[in-house]
């Protein structure tokens, strides 16, 4: 697999889609295209929970949260982690033929 970033173009977004996208953007500190990335990545199943952690580490320090709330931070995500692969393969049963 290539490891190389791509582009791709997305049309036929409405204009309040794209509004509240920016919108949320702006409140996570990150860029519109980076929000759309992580939320591709994360549907696609190729965010890693390492990646996850250190998406959630940059927001934490944005904000001033303490290290100690990191730590919850991270037992929480390794918890949904769980139940995101469960979810997928769930979806992935019922999906099958």
């Amino acid at each position: 697999m290539n490891d190389s970033t791509q582009q791709i173009t997305i049309r036929g977004i409405d204009f309040s889609t794209k509004q509240k996208l920016t919108k949320l953007a702006a409140q996570r500190g990150v860029s519109l295209n980076s929000l759309v990335v992580d939320a591709l990545q994360r549907t696609a199943g190729t965010t890693t929970l390492e990646q996850r952690i250190q998406q959630i580490h940059k927001v934490l320090d944005m904000h001033r949260i303490a290290s100690s709330d990191i730590d919850s931070a991270q037992k929480a995500i390794a918890q949904m982690d769980k139940v995101s692969k469960a979810k997928q393969k769930q979806e992935e049963n019922d999906f099958s033929i």
